[in-house]
């Protein structure tokens, strides 16, 4: 496409994983309302502040950032600036790449910060998330959603489970429950997983975004 000389149009989300001098290409010819962004594999600063645009909402970089001291602050100005509402996010990989003094000046701007704040408690622990302070709350929510709908799948089998093994119609006519082999073996797995689901909404990380689903690593 690059040889044709054409124009790439992204109106979603751009997901990109080149090197420097794949970048250096690839950026001239990047262009639409995309809201989400996602790079892998080693990019400058400079190149990832040109697909960052006024439209992006999202930022995840899992690639190696190129970076100069003198960039640091920038770089968290650039942030500071980026979040500005509850549905922007800024996440990026940290495996020691860069030096103690750029996440210092990071978690001293958000330090006092009344809307944003600087995570990296989730599942990922070696990528920081600065993210509105409102988030974690949000994402209880959806993971509660989503425990309810677990649940209501869970009886539905549950109870067509009952009809097959025709312990329902037991129940029926004998007001009680009789043993049955078929139905402990194929409830047991099913209560697991609930159970299991349950203790991760209690437990688990509260993190997790949709970003970091569409930010599989390549």
């Amino acid at each position: 496409m690059l040889s044709c000389d054409k124009k790439i149009y992204v109106d979603d989300t751009l997901i990109l994983h080149c090197q420097i001098a794949g970048y250096q290409k690839l950026i001239p010819y990047i262009f639409g309302p995309y809201k989400r962004l996602v790079l892998h594999g080693r990019i400058t600063w400079s190149q990832a502040k040109q697909l960052i645009h006024d439209g992006v909402e999202q930022v995840r970089i899992n690639a190696i950032i190129q970076m100069e001291p003198m960039d640091y602050d920038d770089f968290v100005d650039f942030v500071i600036r980026h979040c500005r509402g509850s549905e922007y996010k800024f996440s990026f990989l940290n495996k020691r790449y860069y030096n103690f003094q750029l996440m210092t000046k990071l978690y001293n701007a958000y330090r006092n910060h009344e809307t944003y704040c600087v995570l990296n408690n989730g599942y990922d622990s070696s990528t920081f998330h600065v993210v509105h302070k409102s988030s974690p709350g949000h994402h209880a929510d959806y993971t509660a959603t989503l425990f309810f709908y677990h649940f209501v799948f869970t009886s539905i089998i549950y109870f067509l489970l009952l009809l097959i093994s025709g312990e329902l119609t037991y129940l029926v006519y004998y007001k009680q429950m009789r043993e049955s082999v078929f139905l402990d073996v194929c409830v047991t797995p099913l209560m697991f997983l609930l159970f299991f689901h349950g203790w991760m909404l209690t437990f688990g990380p509260t993190v997790i975004t949709p970003m970091d689903i569409i930010s599989d690593r390549q």
